[in-house]
């Protein structure tokens, strides 16, 4: 068995937490918060396709948050504003409620491959 595959089956166990994982993006493909955000039809869809992922893998959606998963959330959301910071440059119109920059210095950039290398190398620190 693969590490992906592992990992894979590892996410449909439940192991690791839904947050670490956006299974709806496998179908809709990534679409960045603020585009998102403005496109409520698209939120819709990705909330009926997740209901039916939810009923396939036995978890409720929407999730009930936990004061962690708030925490997840908050965290996430100023990794993005420090991501767009390097990678992104100016927007052309304000992303309402995105924080203040911190620590923009922990963003790097990788190659595809350097990426995989370097996830798969923690999966494997993670689970052995």
């Amino acid at each position: 068995m693969s590490d992906e595959e592992r990992w894979m089956q590892t996410f449909t166990g439940r192991v690791f937490p839904l947050e670490n994982f956006d299974p709806a993006e496998a179908y809709l493909g990534g679409v960045p918060t603020p585009l998102k955000k403005s496109m409520p039809e698209f939120e819709c869809i990705e909330d009926e396709l997740m209901k039916l992922i939810g009923d396939k893998f036995g978890f409720e959606w929407p999730e009930k948050e936990t004061v962690g998963e708030m925490e997840l959330k908050r965290a996430d959301r100023q990794l993005l504003t420090d991501e767009k910071e390097v990678v992104m440059g100016r927007e052309p119109k304000s992303w309402l409620g995105i924080l203040e920059v911190k620590n923009s210095d922990r963003i790097q950039c990788w190659s595809p491959d350097e990426a995989k290398y370097t996830f798969l190398e923690r999966f494997r620190e993670l689970t052995t």
